[in-house]
């Protein structure tokens, strides 16, 4: 399970540790990248899609796990700004939403938008639903 990268979205600390914990159960070997807001990882992804189109357009994937309640920039406000960005077309990137929320209206916004591949809840994580999700996320 080497054939991506992943970004952790999350301003809590122990749920991004978690989740690494269970991609390490997983025997994922690929990067980690980690931001504790939206904001730090818009821009990391704008930085991603400013490089070398032919770098850009790789066949690696990148699976993005999104919090949806986090200071600066809210997981909402991060697909808003993600649909709209200039090159996220040449990204291969897929976004599970991971978050404690069970606020219908905090999945009404996020149904709208096609990144969005599967969710993950916090309080449900298993070795399982990680697979599962990634499995969503990688189709």
């Amino acid at each position: 399970m080497n054939n991506f990268s992943v970004l952790i979205v999350d301003d809590s600390e122990p749920d991004r540790y978690i989740l690494k914990r269970y991609l390490g159960v997983l025997e994922f070997d690929g990067d980690i990248m980690e931001a504790h807001n939206g904001r730090t990882a818009f821009e990391l992804i704008q930085d991603l899609a400013k490089k070398d189109t032919s770098a850009a357009q790789s066949s690696a994937r990148l699976i993005i796990f999104l919090d949806i309640n986090m200071p600066l920039l809210t997981g909402g406000e991060f697909l808003r700004m993600y649909d709209r960005m200039i090159g996220v077309e040449n990204l291969n990137c897929s976004i599970v939403i991971y978050s404690s929320s069970v606020h219908p209206k905090d999945f009404e916004t996020i149904k709208k938008y096609k990144c969005v591949k599967a969710t993950l809840n916090k309080s449900d994580i298993n070795e399982q639903a990680v697979l599962k999700a990634i499995d969503e996320a990688m189709a």
